[in-house]
Parts: structure tokens; sequence; C-alpha cells
């Protein structure tokens, strides 16, 4: 009988170490499968799961991902098998919590920007930006998060709380090592996978968009999040100066066809609208209100939600073909307040509001909801866009007693209750007010209005979304109907009404928007207004125009002419060449009533079309500072 339990015992013996490394990869196994289903959801997201050949190579890609995430936990389970001590096991539980929170939060990052965890994510990060982003439903899965990963270190602690006893036979030490090394190898041979070839123009933009998309589905997600935090520590560095690049003949003649070549050479000679001079400019700049917000633009919007809206549009001339020309925030402002495609960072260049103080004699203030010091705006704004007062969160704070509806920032009344103080104010004087408000950011935008007060209409829905459009409806009518009542709406008056950017491509704004208009760089309501719209009947309101087209336009009401160095154009009068342009990260965006189109500018492992080159090298020559004459610009057109 001792025989026979020994010869059992030693049969356990034996077994106990495989089963030793199954205990230590089960971990990891279980956070590939975590993985492989977030980056599924990621592609559900990104809407490849419609047709056979973009799932599959959604799924190739996901598989990829899983691969690349694993190569930064391995290590960890590697120097466990090959030390299999206490401190080897705690590094495991620190690399999978850490894996797994980082994993959650891209997750609910992508879940409304459509894109993993970016560099503009840690510029300045404070208790103010971080509020910004919380609310009820993030912090729960937040902290749903926090637990899952808790509860991935609690196994992983009972699942090698003995193994270090179990690795005394080198060939179990080497066996784990080749388990924990093997996943990784496929990374040697596999590649990215894309749609298969199309023939047909059509099929092969889509595809390239298609494309785009299954690299993001195949991120590295664990190491995009310190790469990125790498990356911001350089967002704001100035740049080194920029020497300019000639273009070719061919190059050339692309970009005269886009009528691109002398966008931003200076303006002709202005002459100011007739009638009463202009001596109140007020900006009214909405976060991210998309056109197609609008019940009078898109019928599955309620009418009450975005009633008084609708009512400008009727009232005043308004563009039904304007487009945002750049995004996030910063980047849209940059377009509307410099016409630049590109944010000027250092500052120095000319501004709607420098131009304005310099060439018409008026004071600018900048009123803005959030604190100067999120995303380092305190630094930032008063170079970009040289305003002779910023106020923003901190002198709100003074002034009025209201509660915030998120850590972020006042709410939109109090925004234009200030703008109506320096109105009032300055009654006698020629000012300049830009409104900057957040309400409509996503995700969670403000719903000020309580549901009891709600419309019938919005109440049968309760669409976070509209009542939150109504909320911000409520406080711009709220605005020129005090603007009047005060006769600051004078004959001396002209009201601008647009937004920073098209929404983010979040859930919200995906189910709203009809399937056209769901686009990064998307249309967006802009409305001139003055008490005799007679006065801006010179606008070509049927035109398509963009954000760098608005500072131009503005200058021209005041007769300045647009200096060098601005894209844009000015609205007023007919002109059948206008176009609209917009540029987001490496995608260069172009509509007019020839041509529209969007062109990948980076190298996406193919050679870059003539068209890509030409416009890349346009992009950075705008960064150039130019001499002034026009030789230099007729050299720049020449081929070396």
């Amino acid at each position: 009988m001792r025989g026979g339990v020994g010869v059992d015992s030693q049969a356990g013996d034996v077994r106990r170490p495989w089963q030793a490394v199954a205990r230590v990869l089960a971990m990891p196994g279980l956070f590939a499968l975590v993985d492989l289903l977030a980056r599924i959801q990621i592609a559900s997201l990104l809407e490849l799961n419609h047709e056979s050949a973009a799932r599959a190579a959604a799924l190739g890609s996901a598989g990829i991902g899983v691969l690349r995430d694993l190569a930064c936990v391995m290590p960890a389970y590697v120097a466990f098998a090959l030390a299999p001590r206490a401190a080897t096991r705690r590094l495991t539980h620190v690399v999978l919590g850490v894996a797994t929170l980082i994993l959650a939060g891209d997750l609910g990052y992508f879940y409304f920007t459509l894109e993993h965890v970016e560099p503009v994510l840690f510029v300045n990060v404070n208790l103010l930006s971080l509020g910004g982003t919380l609310e009820a439903r993030s912090a729960a899965t937040a902290a749903l998060a926090a637990l899952g990963a808790l509860a991935l270190v609690r196994l992983n602690a009972r699942l090698l709380s003995d193994a270090h006893t179990d690795f005394a036979r080198p060939l179990a030490t080497l066996a784990l090592a080749g388990g924990c090394l093997a996943p990784l190898l496929p990374l040697a041979v596999v590649t990215q996978p894309v749609m298969p070839a199309q023939q047909s123009a059509i099929e092969q933009f889509l595809d390239r968009t298609r494309n785009a998309s299954l690299r993001k589905v195949s991120a590295p997600i664990v190491a995009n999040l310190f790469t990125a935090l790498a990356a911001s520590r350089h967002l704001e560095k100035p740049a080194p100066p920029l020497e300019a690049v000639a273009y070719t003949p061919e190059e050339t003649e692309q970009l005269r066809d886009l009528r691109l070549l002398d966008a931003d050479a200076p303006g002709p000679a202005a002459t100011a609208v007739a009638g009463p001079e202009i001596r109140r400019i007020v900006i009214v700049i909405l976060e991210s209100l998309a056109a197609a917000y609008l019940h009078s633009e898109n019928a599955k919007v309620p009418a009450e939600a975005t009633a008084y809206l609708d009512s400008l549009l009727a009232r005043f001339p308004h563009f039904e073909r304007f487009y945002t020309s750049n995004m996030p925030s910063d980047w849209g402002l940059n377009s509307l307040l410099l016409s630049r495609l590109e944010p000027d960072w250092g500052g120095g260049r000319p501004s709607l509001l420098s131009l304005l103080r310099e060439r018409a004699g008026f004071e600018s203030f900048y009123v803005r909801a959030v604190s100067k010091h999120y995303g380092n705006e305190l630094y930032t704004y008063p170079r970009m866009f040289q305003m002779d007062h910023y106020i923003a969160g901190e002198e709100l704070a003074e002034r009025y007693e209201s509660h915030w509806h998120s850590a972020w920032g006042f709410n939109d009344a109090v925004v234009y209750e200030e703008g109506v103080r320096i109105l009032r104010e300055h009654r006698d004087d020629k000012v300049v007010v830009i409104l900057n408000t957040i309400d409509l950011h996503q995700p969670g935008p403000f719903q000020g209005v309580p549901f009891d007060h709600l419309p019938d209409a919005l109440k049968r829905q309760n669409v976070g979304l509209y009542n939150a459009l109504y909320w911000t409806d409520q406080c711009v009518s709220g605005l020129f109907t005090t603007l009047e009542q005060e006769n600051l709406f004078d004959d001396h008056t002209l009201v601008v009404l647009t937004a920073d950017h098209t929404p983010h491509p979040g859930v919200e704004y995906r189910d709203t928007v009809p399937p056209e208009e769901y686009v990064r760089l998307g249309r967006l309501p802009l409305v001139f207004a003055m008490r005799d719209p007679a006065r801006l009947r010179g606008l070509d309101t049927g035109a398509f125009a963009s954000q760098v087209d608005v500072t131009p336009t503005v200058l021209a009401l005041l007769g300045v002419p647009k200096p060098r160095g601005m894209v844009g154009r000015s609205l007023f009068g007919p002109d059948a060449s206008r176009f609209a342009v917009g540029v987001y990260r490496d995608t260069f965006y172009y509509h007019s009533e020839s041509s529209s189109f969007e062109e990948a500018l980076a190298d996406a492992g193919t050679p870059p079309t003539l068209r890509a080159q030409a416009l890349r090298k346009w992009l950075h020559n705008l960064d150039v500072e130019l001499p002034s004459s026009d030789a230099s610009r007729t050299a720049l057109a020449t081929h070396r």
C-alpha cells in the first residue's frame, strides 16, 4: 500500500508544476479575453460589423491588438517564471491591474470620442479639467472598472500564491517562460489587416476610412496611454522656425485648381457696408452645436428643442453649407478667430480681435465659462486671440452665485449675463465681446431646465441631448431678448452666432443626425444678425463656407482688409469659386460646387497621391513666415 501511495504521490508531484503553469497563464488569458471583447466593441462603434469582409478584418485587427497589449503584460509573468518570488508576484499584480484600468479607461474614452486616449487629455490635468468630464454615469463606470481590476488582481494573487513552490524542476520553469512568450511570437510575422482592393473610386475612398478604423481596432491600448502622455509634453513647446518648400509644377496646378495657392494672400481693400457705424459686435460661440441639431435642419429633433434658434435662421441671414475647419475647441476657435487651419500656440499672428483693435478702435472682451487653468488656456488663449480682457471661471465666480453644472465651468446663462453686463457698461464704446459657452459639451451635456418644466414633447422622449438643446435654446433666447429690451441690439450692433466645432461623434450625435451628416468636420450653424437685415443682404448665404471665412467676413463689414496669412475669404458678394476647407489630424476636407473629397495626408503604407503631396506642402508653407512681397510666393510655385 505504501508503494501505491508512493506512486500516486509521485504522479501528483509530476502534475503539480504543470498545473502551476496553467494557473499562472490563466490570468493573462482572462485579460486577453477581456481585451478582445473591448476591441470587438470598438469595432462595433466604428461600424465595422455590417459586412463580412469588414468583420473578418476587424476580428484580425482585434487579435493583433490583443497581442500588442499582451506584449506589455507578459514580461511581468516571464519575470515571475524565471524568478518566482514575492517581488515578481507583486509585479504581476501591478501590471495586470494597471493594464486592466487602462483598457477600461480607453474604452470609456473611445465610447464618446471614437478615438483612443489622446495627448491633449494630459495637458495641464487638474481637478477642474477632470471634473469637467465626470458625472454620475462616468463615475459609476470608473468605479466598476476599478472593482473589476481589483477582482482580477485578487484572483491573480490566489492563483500565484503557491506557484513559486512548484517550479523546482527547470523543465517547468522553461515551459512557463515559453508559455508567456508564445503569444508574442506572432507579432513578428502578422501584418495589419486591410479591406480587399476595390475597383471603383468611391469604394476606394470608403475603404480608406475603413482601413483607418481597422488601425484603431489593432492599436496597442496599454502602451498608447504612455505614448500619449509622453507626446503631451511637446504639445505647447515652440516649434523651430520652418523653411518654405517649393511646389513642383504639377503640385502648383493641383493647388491652383483647388483655389488654394493664393488663399492666404492679403485681401483687397474693403469698404464698410453702408449704414450706421457698427460699434458693438457680439460673437456667440456655442459648444458642439451641429447644424443637424436644429429642428429646421433635422426633423428628428423635436421642434420644441430648438424653437428660438430656428427662428433666428428664419429671421436673419444664415449659411446652409457652413463647415467645421478643425476641432476640438482650441483648433476650431483658431479657425474662427485667426482664419487659420492650425493653432498659433506661440501667438503673434493677426487675429480678429487684434485687427479690430488696431484698424477700427475696438476694445475686446473674451468671456469663457471654464477656468483659465483648464487646458492651460491662461497661457495659450491671450497669446493666440490677443483679447484686451480675458474673463473666465475665476472672474465669474467672484461676480455670480451660480451652481456649476460640473467642475468644468459655469452654465451658458451666466456667460450671457456677463456679456450683457459688459455691453451695458460700455454702451457708448466700440467693443467686441466673445461669448464662449460649454453646456452642449459631450459626454453629459448640461440640462439646465428641470424635467417638470420641459415641454410635453420633450418629456415624452426624455432624450438627454434634446433636453440640453432646449436649455441652450432658452439661454440664447434670453440673451437676444435682454439685448433688445435694453436697446443693446440696435442699429449699431452686429451679432454672430455659430459653434466651435462639430460634436465629437459619440452615441448621442450618431443617433440624432442623419448618416450623411455623421462626419468629423460637419456642418455648423452660422447666423449674422443685425436689426436691419438688409445691411447683410450682400452675404452669399448659398455658398460653401467654413470657419476660416468668419473673420474675413466680419472684417469686411468694418471695411478692414484681410491680412496675409489668413486662409479664409469674405462671404460678401457672389463668388462661384467659394469652398469649405478643413483639416482634422491627418485628413484634409474640401467641399465646393465642383469637388468634394477627404484626402489622407499621413503615410498609410502607400505612396501619397499628388494631391496629398501638394496639400502637405501647402499646409507646411502656411506656417512659414513669408516675406511680404509677392515675389516670394511666385518662387514657391516654381520647381527647383
